[in-house]
């Protein structure tokens, strides 16, 4: 097996290995809110998630971007004791972040509760929720560092098995015993503490890492790549949790509730390109620093392949059947959010089936640009969500986030072409897609003018047609039979 077909054959390998675990996760996950959102009601949902929301902002600006720093800086060290400098300095960065975090955010929370969403029992739940930022922080730096090491089983156990079951075993404690929102946000606490803990054995037990102070530390250039990353991080949380704060501030609690039913759900669509993208980072890092151009176009082509194959299918049943997926899952109460659920679904779609384009950049040191990139997509999120929220509620927050994807990944892709001429998709792919949209419409024609199982077996026959036409018109490259037998023999052996 060549070296290139040895490199997608990692990132297959890896990507599936990957997609095992956050499948489990998800499930999991899935799981998790459908028993919160009918245990507690959309309001008192509403308030947890506002909660939450805040201490994901939170982590994220604490962590800095070191954790994607340290993912593509930890393949380019080879002398010895520069991991273990790195790491020591890492961990430093972020514990110290982290512990100064969660006294602002303890010392701000009854303002936060009153003043900015008007809810005052949102500030013990804050409150209670802060205690878990330095664990959560940890628990994604020790993630980045199992990247950086291009290993995926870390990951799976501590982000996909670890902390869903701790949080899942927690909520089902609270249903039990009647806790409400104060202990579902202390299941989320007892989650990340577990998923710390678990994270920093690995990173000990496993790594370069050990408890003497290094020589070099590698902060500097650390922080010098993390930086712009950093900004990128916030405001990336933008994109992902404005929306979410907006809703508190413009609209009602109630409808923040049904939204973060709606918005995770819709998530699921990101499931392939997390998988795929977490090995991919520090291959495509390594055949940069080789010059390999022609090997890093191979390498994105094939996997854009693999994302869009695996993911429109699920498009196109949350397009179709959205109010059906949510009754079903969260209850009645929530049905109103059926069309906020088929407009995000179309931007997450777009982003994960492009979305290796900014890590591609990432890989290339194009921190820079993604940086003023996501200024512009940040800004453009903000503006629509304070000119559609006020009027149209969930609705125009899923608007606001569905067109800063797709605005957010044209200049990515952009940018990639004119610095690589990197093209996404090949032209067997998007003669494939017309068909693909094509028998989808037809589907959502059909379906509407039918009820109950006969609908549903309808999205089985277009399963079928959608692969029937794969196979047609795209086919199986020479590459993807090497690395699949490759594969199978390996799993044999």
């Amino acid at each position: 097996m060549s070296e290139d077909t040895s490199g997608l054959k990692s990132i297959f390998t890896g990507g599936w290995v990957l997609f095992a675990g956050l499948s489990i996760e998800l499930l999991i996950s899935l799981v998790g809110k459908i028993i919160i959102a009918r245990y507690l009601g959309k309001v008192d949902y509403g308030g947890v998630a506002l909660g939450v929301t805040i201490l994901a902002m939170t982590t994220t600006v604490v962590l800095a971007g070191v954790h994607t720093g340290v993912g593509r800086f930890l393949p380019r060290l080879d002398r010895e004791g520069e991991k273990h400098g790195l790491l020591w300095g890492a961990i430093g960065i972020v514990g110290m972040l982290s512990l100064v975090a969660t006294a602002v955010l303890v010392a701000s929370a009854d303002w936060l509760a009153t003043v900015a969403f008007d809810t005052p029992q949102l500030s013990a739940v804050i409150t209670v929720l802060a205690v878990s930022v330095p664990a959560a922080a940890m628990m994604r730096l020790a993630i980045g560092v199992s990247q950086g090491y291009q290993r995926s089983l870390p990951k799976v156990f501590i982000r996909n098995l670890t902390y869903p079951i701790s949080r899942i075993v927690g909520i089902g404690c609270v249903v039990l015993i009647g806790a409400g929102s104060l202990g579902v946000a202390g299941a989320y606490v007892c989650a990340y503490v577990i998923a710390a803990v678990v994270g920093l054995a690995y990173v000990y037990r496993w790594t370069d890492f050990d408890l003497s102070v290094p020589e070099e530390t590698h902060i500097r250039e650390l922080l010098s790549f993390s930086a712009p990353l950093f900004l990128t991080g916030a405001l990336s949380l933008v994109l992902s949790d404005v929306d979410t704060l907006m809703l508190g501030l413009f609209s009602t609690q109630a409808d923040v509730g049904v939204y973060n039913v709606v918005y995770p759900t819709a998530i699921l669509l990101l499931a392939f390109l997390r998988s795929f993208r977490f090995i991919y980072m520090p291959r495509i890092s390594e055949l940069d620093k080789a010059e390999q151009v022609d090997r890093i176009h191979q390498n994105y082509q094939l996997v854009t392949k693999w994302l869009f194959l695996t993911t429109t299918p699920i498009l196109v049943g949350f397009v179709v059947y959205s109010e059906d997926i949510i009754g079903l899952l969260y209850g009645p109460e929530y049905v109103s959010g059926g069309l906020a659920l088929s407009l995000l679904a179309v931007g997450f779609y777009i982003h994960s089936v492009v979305g290796l384009n900014g890590t591609t950049l990432t890989s290339l040191g194009r921190t820079r640009v993604i940086l003023y990139i996501n200024v512009l997509a940040a800004a453009v999120n903000v503006v629509l969500n304070l000119l559609l929220i006020p009027e149209f509620s969930l609705v125009g927050a899923a608007v606001a986030t569905t067109v800063s994807y797709v605005f957010i990944n044209a200049l990515y892709s952009l940018v990639l072409y004119r610095a690589t001429r990197i093209v996404p998709v090949r032209t067997p792919l998007l003669a494939f897609s017309a068909t693909t949209f094509g028998l989808a419409t037809l589907l959502h024609y059909l379906a509407t003018s039918m009820e109950g199982t006969a609908s549903y077996l309808l999205y089985l026959v277009f399963l079928s047609a959608y692969l029937l036409t794969y196979i047609r018109i795209v086919g199986v490259e020479d590459e993807e039979r090497r690395i699949f037998r490759g594969t199978i023999s390996q799993a044999i052996d």
